[in-house]
């Protein structure tokens, strides 16, 4: 399951995508240059991509690719958990973040 954000401006789509992951309380790793970052439900703080073990990453609920500069980030949660599918897909917050830009 994935979501395309595409704000225009100096790191615009990935804070947007940080505000969508925070309200869905799904953890997000630091960025590492050109790496992924990984996305955890309720992890808290989590360390970079390259840090992590393989096992560490298949552990994780999903991951953020894309330019993390200019954008565009795809968001990707993977088919492991419901609980962390179910909090990508609150529907309560869809409306919140639907003006902003980017596909749903």
């Amino acid at each position: 399951m994935t979501r395309v954000f595409d704000q225009v401006g100096l790191f615009a789509a990935i804070s947007e995508a940080e505000r969508f992951l925070s309200a869905r309380k799904l953890s997000l790793g630091h960025i590492d240059r050109n790496e992924p970052r990984a996305i955890k439900l309720d992890a808290g703080d989590l360390p970079r991509w390259r840090e992590m073990s393989p096992a560490q990453r298949d552990q994780l609920d999903g991951r953020v690719t894309g330019n993390m500069c200019r954008g565009p980030v795809v968001v990707e949660i993977y088919d492991r958990r419901p609980e962390a599918i179910a909090a990508f897909c609150r529907p309560d917050m869809v409306q919140a973040f639907a003006p902003t830009g980017g596909a749903l």
